[in-house]
């Protein structure tokens, strides 16, 4: 069967979900531009409605202030009695989500970029009457939940090894599992920009250390982090991006008064202040692990959401890709290390080489209009 019409179901629930639909979606239209594709965010209107439309506002809240209640979620879940529950549960809540846009659009395929919705997506298929293929893009890159694990689906474009064989240890049919990498977003693909341009577009120094922090809700003690960096006088530019309180961006301007230092909100072009930078600070979310990776960028991994990300602080040190420090104090010894010590940045660039590969969205998109 010719692929022209796919829908792509995602999630505002983190930022990862979103990433990994727009890569996608921009590799289908690169491999084939006649392509129809209908993206379907499952917590946002017009798609959603209350209470599912709580959900992303509710997941940033857990993983920010209570991360404790987000871990005994995720292992309550992540069993084969929880998957059931799971599919019941939202085979009530979501099924109203997809069956106007199945109906009306009636793709030929269907794949899913989130997890927790395929009792849903199954109870509508049957309502409608349709019985499109369904592929899954798995996001979690060693912590493998069981809720992707979905029978019925046709296929699955998977991550790593470490997530493949979390599939194997639970009976998972090997053939229906297929090794791509993490999909990066179409920012990521070209090749390294000139360094000095984008730092001069960016109002960062031109010559010296660029030191990157990624803020956000499930990165804790931001700002004790920044004190122990400007305690320790980490040589070069601090740089933190994604700090969307108000608030916080003028208390952390205050703290810096005659260094080299610039705070940002929210960026849609996070590749360019990668590219220009020589040492990132991030919690472990697998698309800034990979992101990173990508623009060979040694990372500190800072933080993780318990069970979801646990396992990611462990592949990044076992593949020599970053370097796990929770502490303030130890976050600024580490990272004067990477930065100044002969040899050390320039081995996690060379690991990060071996391992990403930046053609992953465009290989799940063939996979997408070929099987």
């Amino acid at each position: 069967m010719q692929i022209k019409k796919v829908m792509l179901i995602w999630g505002t629930a983190g930022g990862g979900h979103r990433s990994g639909m727009q890569a996608i979606h921009d590799a289908l239209k690169e491999i084939d531009p006649s392509v129809e594709i209908i993206d379907i965010d499952a917590y946002s209107r017009p798609w959603s409605f209350f209470p599912l439309t709580l959900v992303p506002r509710a997941y940033d809240v857990i993983v920010a202030w209570i991360p404790w209640a987000w871990q005994i979620l995720f292992r309550l879940s992540n069993s084969q009695r929880g998957l059931r529950a799971t599919e019941l549960m939202t085979g009530w809540l979501f099924s109203p989500v997809f069956e106007k846009p199945l109906r009306d659009f009636q793709p030929d395929v269907v794949v899913c970029v989130i997890h927790s919705i395929s009792g849903g997506l199954k109870r509508a298929l049957k309502i409608v009457g349709q019985n499109p293929p369904i592929g899954m893009v798995v996001q979690d890159i060693v912590s493998l939940h069981q809720v992707w694990l979905v029978p019925e689906a046709a296929w699955f474009a998977m991550p790593t090894q470490e997530a493949c064989q979390v599939a194997l240890d639970n009976d998972f049919p090997s053939d229906k599992l297929r090794l791509v990498g993490m999909p990066l977003r179409k920012m990521f693909w070209a090749p390294a920009p000139d360094r000095a341009t984008l730092r001069r577009q960016l109002g960062l120094p031109e010559d010296g250390l660029v030191t990157l922090i990624i803020g956000g809700p499930g990165l804790h003690r931001l700002e004790a982090i920044v004190d122990s960096l400007l305690e320790a006088d980490l040589p070069g530019h601090i740089a933190v991006v994604a700090v969307s309180d108000d608030q916080a961006r003028q208390r952390l301007m205050l703290k810096v008064s005659g260094r080299s230092f610039s705070v940002a909100g929210r960026v849609d072009n996070m590749s360019d202040w990668m590219w220009a930078s020589d040492l990132l600070i991030a919690k472990a979310g697998p698309n800034v692990i990979y992101e990173a990776m990508r623009c060979r960028l040694p990372m500190i991994l800072a933080d993780a959401i318990p069970g979801q990300e646990t396992g990611n602080l462990g592949f990044a040190e076992q593949n020599g890709v970053g370097v796990v420090a929770t502490q303030p104090a130890r976050i600024a010894d580490t990272a004067r290390r990477i930065l100044i010590e002969p040899g050390v940045a320039d081995g996690m660039k060379s690991a990060m080489q071996k391992i990403c590969h930046v053609d992953a969205a465009r290989e799940i998109a063939r996979i997408i209009l070929t099987e």
